[in-house]
């Protein structure tokens, strides 16, 4: 861990920080890192001026809570990807990919002005976004890996569950949505079949992976409504669901992923 550099300008180029309590904390002045990589900490980073092209995962805690600009950073695999106090000096969150973390960004504070753009934030288990504070929240041209407004809804956390917080604005969406650089196999996910769908009692799923595979069924709230290991392929039973939609979480061994809805009739 380092904390609090103490000249005018620090600099962290190409680091890792792994398996500490805190990986990095609060530099003074103009305090930079650049192509580094946090992983396994127990908390990542806080509190640096500017974040770049970095990777966090495997953080148990906070992977980041950056205190200025973060730009073009992987966060992923983490129980809280981003928690952000924004204000008029922690002000840009852009050109980030924010997946397959507990909670994507927790925002605790948000004023206008803010530039949040250009992200690419999906695929978080809970919440792509959870907003904690009462402003609303201008968040339109980011990516979400969906166009369906209702399912990206479903993963932001504001007005809608709880009064007392502003209203997330998605909308528009970005444009033009890099593909995510998910680590792992994912080639072996391009050929997964789930069928029927609509179904009405039972799914199964097909894939050419024969390692262990793991499935977990979200409803549009994000309570696990069913979760399985299974090896090549399986049949579901899932009679006593609720007629519906529903969203499907598939992850291999070697850290493939893919994601889709289902419908049950």
């Amino acid at each position: 861990m380092n904390k609090d550099g103490g000249m005018p300008i620090t600099i962290f180029e190409g680091c890792t920080f792994e398996s500490n309590d805190l990986g990095l904390t609060w530099c003074q002045f103009d305090s930079r890192v650049s192509n580094c990589t946090f992983v396994n900490n127990t908390d990542g980073l806080f509190g640096i001026a500017l974040v770049e092209n970095s990777t966090f995962t495997g953080h148990s805690g906070i992977a980041l809570s950056p205190y200025g600009v973060t730009r073009g950073c992987s966060i992923y695999g983490n129980a809280i990807g981003v928690s952000c106090p924004f204000n008029s000096v922690n002000n840009a969150f852009v050109d980030n990919q924010v997946y397959d973390n507990g909670v994507g960004v927790e925002i605790e504070t948000f004023f206008p002005g803010i530039q949040f753009q250009g992200n690419t934030i999906c695929q978080n288990n809970t919440y792509d976004i959870q907003l904690n504070h009462f402003n609303n929240a201008n968040l339109a041209n980011n990516c979400w890996c969906d166009q369906d407004s209702a399912l990206i809804q479903s993963k932001i956390y504001d007005v809608h569950e709880d009064v007392n917080k502003g209203l997330v604005d998605f909308l528009p969406t970005a444009p033009n949505c890099a593909p995510l650089s998910i680590s792992g196999s994912t080639d072996v996910l391009s050929s997964v079949s789930i069928f029927p769908n609509p179904f009405t009692d039972e799914l199964t799923i097909e894939t050419r992976y024969f390692g262990q595979s793991e499935l977990t069924i979200y409803d549009l709230s994000s309570r696990v409504m069913e979760q399985l290991s299974f090896s090549g392929s399986t049949t579901l039973r899932l009679s006593e669901l609720p007629s519906g939609m529903y969203l499907y979480v598939l992850r291999t061994a070697d850290g493939g992923y893919t994601q889709g809805k289902i419908v049950r009739q």
